[in-house]
């Protein structure tokens, strides 16, 4: 009996000391969230979409989808803050550094008197103020896809060019990373 009461303290021991390690061990590291573009994004009940005219959310459980618009009295006209210009985006949402939720997306601006100027956007329309702001802008470099990792966002750039017929031809992609609040492009 005296030897089986040893043997538990030894095993009760021996798990606290395991359990100091893992705990010892996990002190000081940070968690950094990854989050990736998509057509649509899930987050908290809400499917976001950057559909082809407005940036809307809908209850998961629900088809009905609204513009993304803090303004009652909005006609969701060309100053709506959930419009978009472009046919094809990505979405994502996060938190911002204050950690607040934003919804973050592509768009595309398309100059229909001069058709080989693009304007490239990453927008951010912040839920808890309401309000939009541009996080990166690109005249050459489109936005295929884009990562939220921390305080950070990658980007997918596609770089392309106008041949002398003026034929868009794309050369290439590379990864450009900026920060949340849009400062410090790499």
């Amino acid at each position: 009996v005296k030897g089986n009461e040893n043997m538990k303290k030894l095993i009760c021991i021996a798990f606290l000391a395991l359990m100091c390690v893992f705990v010892l061990c996990s002190c000081g590291e940070e968690n950094f969230s990854f989050t990736a573009s998509a057509r649509e994004f899930l987050y908290d009940g809400y499917v976001y979409a950057a559909e082809t005219c407005y940036v809307t959310y809908r209850r998961a459980d629900s088809t009905e989808a609204q513009p993304l618009c803090f303004d009652p009295l909005c006609m969701h006209a060309e100053d709506c803050m959930a419009r978009r210009h472009g046919l094809s985006s990505e979405i994502a949402v996060g938190k911002n550094r204050a950690g607040e939720i934003c919804v973050y997306y592509s768009d595309e601006l398309l100059d229909y008197e001069d058709i080989m100027n693009h304007e490239y956007y990453l927008h951010c329309i912040n839920m808890t103020q309401g309000t939009k702001t541009v996080v990166t802008a690109s005249k050459s470099d489109m936005i295929n896809r884009f990562w939220l990792y921390g305080n950070d966002i990658y980007l997918n750039m596609q770089q392309s060019v106008s041949d002398e017929d003026g034929n868009i031809a794309s050369y290439g992609n590379n990864i450009q990373k900026i920060s949340v609040d849009g400062t410090g492009l790499t």
